[in-house]
């Protein structure tokens, strides 16, 4: 990429790492999802400005709330998104999925994650 326009002007910049008040020590498993946030609130502002649209907490009980709402957020704009060639099957498992007895579908929620590993594998 060293033809592109302004390749010169970005070899002299200096990266600044930014104090967010979000920042975690003991979280190494988000990052995706501080990612996937900051994409979607982040428009060129200062942090001032920036961190009630971004409106995550600091690393605490309540931030660890708030990062699974998100991963429930995009996990389910990515399965409906129009551009998922599966998204009838996903439409379709929800809707049998949801007619199943509430005991059923505890029972499934035990072995979910062997479940999910089987399909991903079964995927590849």
């Amino acid at each position: 990429m060293t033809s592109h326009p302004i390749a010169s002007k970005l070899r002299k910049c200096e990266p600044k790492i930014l104090e967010m008040p979000w920042r975690t020590v003991n979280n190494s498993v988000d990052c995706g999802i501080f990612v996937m946030r900051h994409m979607e609130t982040y428009k060129c502002t200062t942090i001032k400005d920036w961190k009630p649209k971004c409106g995550l907490a600091g690393e605490s009980e309540y931030q660890k709330t708030q990062l699974v709402d998100l991963r429930m957020k995009y996990l389910a704009k990515i399965l409906l998104s129009d551009i998922n060639i599966r998204k009838g099957v996903v439409i379709s498992e929800v809707r049998e999925y949801s007619k199943r007895p509430t005991e059923e579908r505890e029972a499934m929620k035990a072995n979910m994650f062997e479940r999910i590993t089987t399909r991903v594998n079964n995927a590849l």
